[in-house]
């Protein structure tokens, strides 16, 4: 069997060469999560795949049970956020549920062994524009 793939020289090679999403405000859509366990074994997180509209993708870790009363408690306040941002008035206990939500997520960096690592810090519902009210409309 063979491959019709076109020019070779036509294939730009960028593969491995990506830059950082940069610091700021991202709008994004929830395209995947995963509930993992921990590293120790004694926990779980939810593992949040974020993805911009141009493809780009960023990853969300939310540490929802472990030995850590803090690590826990952070973990919880962190993905009740992700909860309101996509509307949920409570705990999203299936993680699925929250795949197709359109969120903005906040960037920022820090250095890890000498590599920029991306954090998702922040996560917010999007901000509608308003519908006019009666008072708004202008008759004609």
């Amino acid at each position: 069997m063979t491959l019709e793939l076109g020019s070779f020289d036509d294939v730009n090679d960028n593969s491995g060469n990506f830059e950082p999403l940069k610091e700021g405000d991202h709008p994004v859509t929830i395209v995947d999560t995963e509930i993992k366990d921990t590293k120790a074994g004694t926990g779980k997180y939810i593992q949040i795949t974020y993805q911009t509209a141009n493809n780009r993708k960023a990853w969300g870790r939310y540490n929802v049970m472990n030995s850590s009363e803090k690590a826990q408690n952070i973990g919880r306040a962190q993905y009740k956020g992700v909860n309101l941002a996509c509307g949920f008035t409570n705990w999203c206990e299936d993680p699925q549920e929250l795949i197709g939500s359109e969120v903005i997520i906040t960037i920022k960096h820090r250095d890890y062994e000498g590599k920029t690592q991306v954090d998702v810090v922040n996560v917010k519902a999007p901000e509608h524009e308003s519908s006019p009210t009666n008072e708004d409309q202008v008759p004609f």
